[in-house]
């Protein structure tokens, strides 16, 4: 019955942000910030966690996800260089030094995506560690149980989402 519940209010949120959205306007509105609400509100409730101890976890929580955004959106820059990069090397291959220079920039980028990818796993660990200070040894099992069941769930609801909606019919 819970689990009905819990699919009824994603697919609910779901698909009140899919009526009021236009297609053109922010693919990415606020959907995925209502849904981390959502699921931030969840956690609380499943880890029984009083007052004071919510509104640390929410101050602790709510920068972790700023910084695994900013983070992400960095290797994305990156990640875009590095396939422009790719396309330009066949240009400068048979052109000397405008190639060693492509190679020096080409590499430079290639650093940096590997910088961010460890302050990736930096920022997880140091989050990690920070939680270890703040909740039990229970809580800390329910939070780790908490995000996988929440992730399914929400790939459930996505899925039945999807097979519910009509078919559209191509011209």
């Amino acid at each position: 019955m819970k689990r009905i519940t819990i699919i009824t209010i994603t697919i609910f949120l779901l698909l009140s942000q899919l009526s009021n959205a236009q297609i053109h306007e922010r693919p990415f509105g606020p959907a995925p910030e209502r849904i981390e609400k959502y699921k931030k509100l969840r956690l609380i409730e499943e880890l029984n966690l009083s007052d004071e101890t919510a509104i640390r976890f929410s101050k602790l929580y709510n920068a972790h996800l700023d910084s695994l955004r900013e983070i992400r959106r960095k290797m994305d820059e990156y990640q875009n260089d590095l396939g422009i990069y790719l396309e330009k090397g066949k240009y400068y291959q048979d052109r000397g030094n405008e190639y060693n220079k492509y190679l020096k920039d080409f590499r430079k980028i290639l650093k940096d995506y590997e910088d961010c990818q460890k302050k990736f796993w930096e920022t997880n660990k140091n989050y990690t560690e920070k939680l270890k200070q703040l909740l039990n040894e229970e809580q800390l099992a329910k939070y780790y149980l908490f995000e996988k069941k929440f992730n399914k769930e929400l790939r459930d609801a996505l899925d039945q989402l999807r097979e519910n909606m009509p078919k559209r019919r191509m011209r």
